[in-house]
């Protein structure tokens, strides 16, 4: 059995503009790019439409697979992190250290994760399932009644929970604000029950699929409708953000164990998750729930419902302050993510090299990223966004798929040597930069 692969041969330039880049890679990436951008401003009906029929026809025909691929990436990671002969193996070499203290790998992990979706959505999510989820149409439970209050929550953290291997920033602001100012008894009640019952219906949410059955108004239909409106969306989403945060997850976490790995970067961050929904989102049920917000939450568009919450709890003076400082850590988050993925843009189109990049490829990634966003609102706002992220995440399951089985594979592959005593990596290229 032969050691491991510690350095891969990928053919970059020499000299010139694209001096230490694949070009094959950088050139067609920006070609892509380029011309995605082009038809979109130019042809802003026809992409429209296109980019819509593409997502229909998605969302109707891949529902399953988004569901069995995110189940077997929740049973991969749990299964490496529980089993020893995996846990305890380093990510990196043996002699190799964390480079960054647990404290700031937390911070990294929160800031390149989805810290605005959780701001914006918080309030939003278990609004939106207070009222409607599968139990609710299954007859199980009444909308917007107190029996529906755990049930919200049960399906707003499988979205949100351990299968997103989410990230989350700015912790301290958002408890202070809500452990204060919130419903904090109502909060954890539901925190807890509503952790109970995703915890116990896992098993069920990680391979359950809904199919119309043909008939429309059907319950099988408002079942099939409601998993791809957010479930399948959700499992697009997350795997759409996959390459960047992956990798760069990959980069801070050098020198720590495959089970440190895990709970820090699933298990923590989504507890992390819970107690902030539960306040934030709790908060807002209990106020529709007592009659003190009127209609004034629901009513109200699902992004800017948090700040309907704190218009509803505050004085307006005080309700200003905390949306300008709720906007500041969107817009704090929003950088962080960008800049985070143009460094991990780059470090891919330079063959896994981390060091410093020429400007003008920063600067045009970081104006592809600008100009990709402005093109996809023009032509159909958030939603074309979103539409183009759950396309994009379609070819991208496959890799993902083909990436779990290979370190299954190289997991099992690694213990063996150990146990012959041979080498796992390759001393010839001790000096190499490991994959990672």
């Amino acid at each position: 059995m032969k050691p491991s692969v510690t350095e891969l041969s990928i053919k970059t330039a020499e000299s010139g503009f694209y001096r230490g880049f694949t070009k094959d890679v950088a050139i067609t990436a920006k070609v892509l790019i380029g011309a995605l951008v082009v038809w979109a401003v130019a042809f802003p009906d026809n992409a429209a439409a296109v980019l819509s029929g593409m997502n229909s026809l998605i969302l109707a025909s891949c529902n399953f697979w988004y569901v069995y691929v995110m189940a077997f990436f929740f049973v991969t990671c749990i299964v490496l992190a529980v089993l020893p002969v995996s846990g305890r193996m380093k990510l990196g070499r043996p002699e190799d250290k964390s480079e960054f203290s647990r404290f700031s790998w937390f911070s990294m992990m929160f800031g390149a994760g989805i810290g605005i979706g959780m701001l914006t959505y918080a309030t939003g999510e278990p609004i939106f399932h207070f009222q409607t989820n599968p139990d609710i149409i299954l007859g199980l439970a009444e909308g917007s009644s107190e029996e529906a209050v755990h049930l919200a929550y049960k399906w707003s953290f499988s979205h949100w929970g351990l299968h997103a291997w989410t990230s989350y920033s700015n912790v301290g602001l958002s408890l202070a604000f809500f452990l204060f100012f919130g419903s904090t008894f109502f909060g954890l009640q539901a925190l807890f029950v509503g952790i109970f019952d995703y915890l116990v219906g896992t098993p069920a949410l990680l391979f359950t699929v809904w199919s119309s059955g043909g008939v429309e108004g059907s319950v099988s239909s408002q079942l099939a409708g409601w998993q791809g409106s957010w479930t399948v969306f959700y499992w697009a989403w997350w795997i759409a953000f996959a390459p960047f945060v992956g990798v760069f997850l990959a980069r801070i976490s050098k020198g720590r164990t495959i089970r440190e790995y895990v709970l820090g970067a699933a298990i923590v961050p989504s507890v992390i998750y819970f107690v902030w929904f539960a306040l934030v989102g709790g908060t807002a049920i209990d106020l529709e729930l007592s009659g003190v917000a009127d209609n004034a939450i629901i009513g109200t568009g699902l992004s800017d419902q948090l700040f309907a919450t704190l218009s509803v709890m505050l004085s307006e003076t005080m309700a200003w302050i905390f949306a300008i400082m709720v906007v500041v850590l969107l817009l704090t988050n929003l950088v962080t993510s960008a800049e985070s993925a143009v460094l991990i843009i780059n470090t891919i189109n330079a063959a896994g090299d981390e060091g410093p990049k020429a400007r003008p490829h920063i600067l045009f990634w970081g104006a592809a990223l600008a100009l990709v966003v402005g093109a996809l609102l023009m032509i159909g706002g958030l939603g074309a966004i979103q539409t183009a992220m759950i396309i994009g995440a379609l070819p991208f399951n496959a890799v993902m798929v083909l990436m779990g089985v290979s370190v299954l594979k190289a997991i099992w592959r690694d213990s063996q040597r150990e146990k012959m005593c041979l080498p796992v990596f390759d001393e010839e290229n001790a000096d190499a930069v490991p994959v990672e």
